[in-house]
């Protein structure tokens, strides 16, 4: 099948919120992982076959300004990793090892820096990586930043929730999302309660953290919102479904739009944004009949780690930000 022009628009937004008074939210975007040039913010990016476009949202916690050491250096140290070792060329069980292996390094990196600076002691970080490499998206994370994806025409094959056409790609480890995933809660009960600023894995915590890793199909039309969650504790997914839906046509709009919303509800925490549309790309109709006569090569594969919880099920490690 010929590969047709695979196109993007991004644009990303942050912002202390109306509470805080240090951004400890940490975020960084690349066009293209093999230049090494992570200073991309805003525009549009013509993809090549053999270049993959990265982006890293973290969201940092510890006191002083340790929360914004942490996630500064998950960013710094995620995107040389990657750009050192993510190749065009891998597999997609590559991929996603790598992207495991970049946020392993970066926890390692953060635990040695803390042991070392006593202000530091306790500090943390939630790490979302997104990458893109033609018509696929794989993410990995570890906390509760999450990604989005508002589609009008299908829904992923593994499991996600949705709200009208906006889906959450990622699962939060988080306690709340852990009764989610049990169908104990609704997303919207978890964004509600009290207990929703408890994750259940960090980089820089005392236990090793497991990191998940999903591959998704994306095509012309898709629209992706990766955030911390300074956006969703604040603005209720329906609403960021609407937000989007409202200024789809001008998607310039719907970063600034979605934080501005956040801040209008209480801004109570930091906010990040970066939204991803994909202007030029295989059409779904079309790539479901090419699928149709083929074995399962362009499934949606979904690498969640087995046993996420199973070191971690003891621990409760709850969000200390200034």
């Amino acid at each position: 099948m010929k590969k047709l022009p695979f196109n993007l628009l991004i644009n990303s937004a942050t912002s202390v919120g109306k509470v805080r008074t240090i951004n400890e939210d940490a975020f960084s975007i690349t066009s293209n992982t093999s230049l090494n040039d992570w200073s991309f913010k805003n525009g549009r990016i013509t993809h090549s076959p053999d270049q993959i476009t990265a982006f890293i949202v973290a969201d940092g916690m510890g006191g002083e300004a340790a929360g914004e050491v942490a996630s500064s250096m998950a960013i710094e140290t995620s995107a040389d990793y990657l750009s050192r070792n993510l190749k065009s060329k891998m597999t997609v069980d590559d991929i996603c090892s790598t992207l495991c292996q970049t946020i392993q390094h970066s926890h390692q990196k953060i635990k040695i820096h803390a042991s070392k600076n006593s202000r530091c002691k306790g500090m943390g970080t939630t790490i979302l990586i997104g990458c893109i490499f033609y018509s696929k998206l794989a993410i990995a994370w570890v906390g509760d930043s999450r990604i989005y994806r508002h589609s009008k025409k299908r829904t992923s094959k593994i499991q996600t929730f949705r709200s009208g056409n906006l889906e959450i790609l990622s699962n939060d480890h988080s306690v709340v999302w852990k009764k989610v995933l049990a169908g104990n809660l609704t997303p919207e009960e978890a964004r509600l309660s009290p207990y929703s600023n408890i994750i259940l894995q960090s980089l820089g915590d005392n236990s090793q953290p497991t990191p998940e890793c999903r591959i998704f199909d994306i095509y012309k039309g898709d629209f992706l919102v990766a955030c911390t969650d300074g956006l969703n504790a604040m603005v209720p997914d329906k609403e960021i479904e609407n937000i989007v839906h409202t200024h789809r046509s001008q998607s310039n709009d719907i970063a600034p739009n979605l934080l501005a919303k956040a801040n209008i509800l209480g801004g109570k925490d930091n906010i990040t944004i970066v939204t991803i549309d994909v202007t030029e790309g295989p059409d779904p109709v079309e790539q479901i009949k090419f699928m149709e006569g083929q074995d399962s090569t362009k499934k949606e594969v979904d690498k969640d780690s087995k046993n996420v919880f199973s070191s971690i099920l003891s621990i409760l490690f709850r969000k200390n930000k200034i």
